[in-house]
């Protein structure tokens, strides 16, 4: 009977330590702030340049809401790692058709960022420019430093 109670204990423990870490390592992207110096896509949202912030809404950080006071957008997103070696610093990357940005992805301190889903808008766009540069890469990736 005490080697159960032990094996209990030592087993919720370990639950609850789990639990502990889990919040900490997801809100990395928590307070991500950036001056986006164009007009970009979230999803069917167009937002307005400004200074933004991203903020999680699930513990999990798996839906983001980027806001810059006025205007608020909330993304849907997934887990990305950072390939090994990489530096770890916050930053914003959007893909760029001509003269238009979707943000893609978020990235926080620490080596996971949060990819958003590519948006209706830009799959159809993306699937034009190809068929307009014949099959050519026409996206470029562009990068905003963020604190």
């Amino acid at each position: 009977m005490r080697k159960q109670v032990c094996i209990g204990v030592l087993a919720m423990s370990f639950l609850v330590s789990m639990l502990a870490v889990a919040p900490a390592s997801a809100k990395s992207i928590n307070g991500v702030r950036a001056q986006i110096p164009f007009d970009f896509h979230v999803g069917s949202s167009l937002m307005p340049a400004g200074d933004y912030t991203i903020n999680a809404v699930t513990e999990d950080d798996a839906a983001l809401r980027i806001g810059n006071g006025s205007r608020n957008a909330i993304a849907l997103t997934s887990s990305k790692e950072a390939n090994p070696g990489s530096k770890s610093k916050s930053r914003l990357v959007f893909h760029k058709y001509g003269d238009q940005y979707f943000l893609a992805a978020v990235w926080g301190a620490e080596l996971t960022g949060r990819v958003l889903p590519e948006s209706k808008r830009e799959r159809s766009l993306r699937r034009e420019m190809r068929v307009a540069e014949n099959g050519g890469a026409a996206m470029e990736i562009v990068t905003i430093n963020a604190q």
